[in-house]
């Protein structure tokens, strides 16, 4: 499995409120305010803020998944790993640090298209998970980016387990809707 450039990174899956749909995609989170004039600095959760540059409309919800609406993306531009936005709505610093830690959202129409082997994070939220000995091992309840490589996080009762997401362990999507794995020697038994 390839890893996208585009694969979104999210720690907490959260439900989707009223005026989400289930096409919208968790793409960033609004790290601070940028400037005086209402810009926001967005972490990237696709790690790359050129990708903040297709966007013409985000979705803004606070911390605690209520949603605040869709705008109009004005300008964007990248700096260092974050992309800085202008949004219509907020024009000034105190609308900016009133958003700060607001996740962000787009449509996925405004997402690249994947190939057969490739997959957003939200697509691998809730798959079974088996090894490749048929063994189940759970869902995958989040997934995590580490700096090195992502990890699935797959949950079953009281047991969770810690896959690298690297081609080496995650082998496929199979034709049953199936996420198969082949875990590193030890790594199942360090869970038990």
């Amino acid at each position: 499995m390839r890893q996208q450039q585009n694969w979104i990174r999210k720690r907490d899956w959260k439900f989707l409120s009223r005026e989400q749909s289930a096409t919208d995609v968790l793409v960033g989170k609004v790290s601070k305010p940028h400037g005086i004039k209402g810009q926001l600095k967005i972490y990237p959760y696709s790690g790359s803020s050129e990708s903040f540059q297709s966007y013409s409309r985000v979705m803004l919800t606070s911390p605690d998944g209520q949603s605040h609406g869709w705008f109009d993306v004005t300008t964007c531009r990248s700096q260092g790993k974050f992309a800085v936005i202008a949004i219509q709505g907020i024009d000034n610093r105190t609308k900016a640090e009133a958003v700060a830690g607001f996740d962000v959202w787009v449509d996925r129409n405004l997402l690249p298209p994947l190939t057969d082997d490739e997959y957003y994070w939200q697509d691998l939220i809730g798959k079974d998970v088996v090894t490749v000995a048929g063994m189940r091992l759970g869902k995958v309840s989040t997934l995590v980016a580490t700096g090195a490589h992502d990890v699935l996080v797959v949950s079953e009762k009281d047991r969770e387990y810690m896959i690298p997401a690297i081609e080496q362990f995650v082998l496929e999507v199979n034709e049953d809707d199936v996420l198969v794995v082949n875990p590193p020697e030890g790594l199942l038994e360090i869970n038990l």
